[in-house]
């Protein structure tokens, strides 16, 4: 409600209660005025505020919100100096206003460890400060030097941040601007960093599902006994407790698995707060510690739309069982052409196509990827769901899971007889999916 309806609603309900108010009903009348006040911006209503108010620093801006209500978040360093002066790890992370609604986790970010301090400290005392253009952002050595020659002043921290840009770049940031149709220029212009502390623990990532109510998607690294990080587990759980529905991937501690509801509620305190819209299901990443849960950053996913029926049948001899299911069809099911692209066939993908199968080998444009998904109807992952979950951790694999209106994971070769066109070939196909489970087949002419 704004402020002119806001008003106009009170002179209407002053005019209105007048008359009560004069028989002596003052008490019932504020009291009615308090109940009406209390329920302006309600949840059930409530968008949200940073969509229509975009933060040019998504990580850093929303970080600062969900801490000033009471959320734990790293150490947020107003910059590189203050960042330094601290004596601790820190990352400096990349930031563009598109990361919270659109295209998300495809610039680099940078960890300034313990290590890279001493190396720094030691090319300064050696005078080693010639940089190695052609190893621009593929190694630490590179970051190390142009660190090295910012902390001599042989570089500003205008050049520093330029340095940045460049390496991020080279890595994704020319082909992500051609493929969401902005010009470079004003891509790169965007681009900026903030500076946080380091907080050692284990990264996970929480979203609500977009047509089950109480479902969650739970995604977490898992590291062995030296350390080394061997891929992520997913879990699929339903209920304020988080009951196992499904997981794959490499297992988890007992100590993680017990603590399945703390993540929910850690989740929904994050959701319910009054700038996010608390029916979406927003995307969480944050970092488990022995302090608790610390929140990293979040971003949007595909608007709630609750299932409308529940698929109770059970599936033709013509139909596939996927996996691992996100997203509801309606009753009468889904028929689409999807496009399937072969194994390490890199192409350029169409955003218009609006049912793909793309992700089984990492082969395709990544970043059209992303910034296709969250335009498609329909996404197959073509895999077993224990590797997609397993082994393809990371932002980019989990948009194509989150983002598109439905998702799916299945053999796609189990649809076809058991064979793998190699060439980009175009399928009828329909698909049945209560957002618990989904039956697939193709559509013979």
């Amino acid at each position: 409600m704004n402020l002119k309806t806001g008003f106009s609603f009170l002179i209407a309900f002053f005019i209105f209660a007048w008359q009560p108010v004069q028989a002596g009903l003052c008490s019932n009348f504020f009291q009615l005025l308090k109940n009406k006040i209390a329920t302006m911006g309600s949840s059930k209503n409530r968008s949200d505020w940073f969509l229509e108010n975009p933060p040019q620093q998504p990580k850093r801006e929303i970080a600062l919100y969900v801490s000033s209500q009471g959320v734990q978040v790293p150490t947020l360093f107003e910059g590189i100096d203050e960042a330094l002066e601290s004596g601790r790890e820190f990352i400096i992370r990349s930031e563009h206003p598109q990361e919270y609604q659109g295209m998300s986790g495809v610039l680099q970010s940078h960890l300034v460890s313990k290590e890279d301090l001493v190396f720094t400290k030691n090319l300064i005392d050696e005078g080693r400060l010639e940089i190695d253009w052609e190893d621009r952002g593929r190694s630490y050595n590179w970051f190390r030097t142009i660190l090295a020659r910012y902390l001599v002043r042989r570089m500003d921290l205008a050049g520093f941040h330029a340095e940045l840009v460049k390496a991020a770049r080279i890595k994704n940031a020319d082909h992500y601007a051609s493929a969401s149709g902005q010009e470079q220029s004003q891509f790169v212009s965007q681009i900026t960093f903030s500076y946080w502390e380091y907080v050692k623990g284990i990264n996970r990532t929480v979203i609500g599902d977009s047509s089950i109510p109480g479902r969650y998607h739970i995604v977490s690294d898992v590291f062995n006994e030296g350390g080394n990080f061997i891929g992520t587990h997913y879990q699929m759980v339903q209920g304020p407790k988080g009951d196992v529905i499904t997981s794959w991937g490499p297992p988890i501690s007992e100590k993680l698995k017990g603590d399945t509801a703390s993540v929910i509620s850690f989740y929904e305190k994050v959701r319910s707060l009054k700038r996010f819209d608390p029916k979406h299901p927003l995307l969480v990443e944050f970092q488990t510690t022995d302090r608790g849960h610390i929140f990293l950053q979040a971003h949007r996913t595909r608007d709630f739309k609750k299932a409308p029926f529940q698929l109770s049948r059970s599936p033709r001899e013509d139909e596939i069982v996927a996996e691992a299911v996100r997203g509801a069809t309606n009753p009468e099911g889904l028929e689409v052409e999807l496009v399937f692209y072969p194994l390490r066939k890199k192409v350029s993908l169409d955003p218009s196509e609006v049912a793909v199968c793309d992700v089984h080998a990492h082969a395709v444009n990544l970043l059209a990827l992303e910034i296709a998904a969250s335009r498609r109807q329909l996404q197959v992952i073509n895999n077993q769901a224990s590797r997609v979950f397993g082994d393809f951790g990371g932002h980019i694999s989990q948009s194509a899971f989150f983002k598109p209106e439905i998702s799916l994971v299945f053999p796609f070769e189990e649809l076809l007889g058991n064979r793998i066109p190699r060439k980009i070939t175009r399928y009828r196909v329909r698909v049945y999916s209560d957002g618990i489970k989904a039956y697939v087949s193709l559509v013979t002419p």
